[in-house]
């Protein structure tokens, strides 16, 4: 009698699986290092004078202070979340220990749902502790610069839950890559391209050209998503004033960059199906 093969069980071969590699320690130990770094940097370099009394308008700039500092060093960090996507997939295609995969688990289509859940569970809890860790070290630095951050207001700790949601959907984007080029250096090129390169290049030319649409597309490329995603509601609000491109809300940026997952695993899922490893 044979042991039927468990959805559970694949989760659990892929959990091993992922943190018995080096690179899995390194990428999310420079994320911790960059995000909260970053973060401290800014913090201490903000400063304000002590107000005698504080609005409403004047308390929101104060959080919207407070996110960033949290959030700044993501746009960094996740470069190092990126590149530990493509290669848990890519990085077995190309030692072989993809063959190894679909041999014990011969529906290849559940094999990388179970690899794609697991890479991003695990993403999602190491961003949540890594901005916990970044808020700590930023909130005492901002109270000395003279920024008194409401710890009470629900709108900061649904950023920081955002930005963890960011990482972790942009691992998802990354690794669903490295399945459809299988080539880790191809595939950090694309994702290095696609977070870096591909925004600030559509900026310029929809800058230079007075292009509106070039502005368009290069809000819904992830980067972009990602911090609409994390901006505290009055940021995003401001972000969008004086120009004419669209602006999303931060559920509307959440529910674009689901759709690069959904997206790219639907493509990903036909491409493993039909080709040989």
């Amino acid at each position: 009698m044979t042991g039927r093969l468990s959805f559970g069980g694949i989760l659990r071969s892929e959990w091993i699986k992922l943190w018995s590699l080096r690179s899995t320690w390194w990428c999310y130990g420079v994320t911790l290092v960059l995000t909260v770094g970053i973060g401290a940097l800014l913090a201490s370099a903000m400063s304000v004078s002590a107000p005698a009394s504080v609005d409403d308008i004047a308390q929101a700039g104060f959080q919207t202070q407070a996110v960033q500092a949290a959030t700044v060093g993501l746009g960094f960090s996740t470069l190092a979340t990126a590149v530990l996507g493509v290669l848990a997939i890519a990085g077995e295609y190309s030692t072989g220990q993809i063959r190894s995969t679909f041999a014990a688990v011969p529906n290849r289509v559940v094999a990388l749902l179970g690899k794609l859940l697991v890479f991003m569970v695990a993403t999602f809890a190491v961003a949540v502790v890594t901005l916990a860790l970044c808020a700590a070290a930023t909130l005492p630095l901002l109270t000395a610069a003279g920024l008194p951050v409401d710890l009470a207001d629900p709108d900061y700790w649904l950023c920081l839950l955002a930005g963890a949601g960011y990482v972790a959907l942009l691992g998802g984007v990354a690794l669903l890559v490295g399945a459809i080029v299988k080539v880790p250096a191809g595939g950090i090129m694309i994702v290095v391209a696609l977070i870096l390169v591909l925004p600030q290049a559509l900026t310029i030319a929809g800058v230079l050209a007075q292009q509106t649409w070039l502005l368009d597309v290069n809000t819904f490329l992830p980067s972009n998503l990602g911090s609409a995603m994390s901006a505290y509601p009055t940021g995003a609000d401001m972000a969008g004033m004086g120009s004419d491109a669209i602006s999303l809300d931060p559920w509307q940026a959440a529910a674009a960059l689901a759709a690069w997952v959904v997206v790219l695993g639907v493509a990903a899922s036909l491409i493993v199906r039909r080709r040989d490893v």
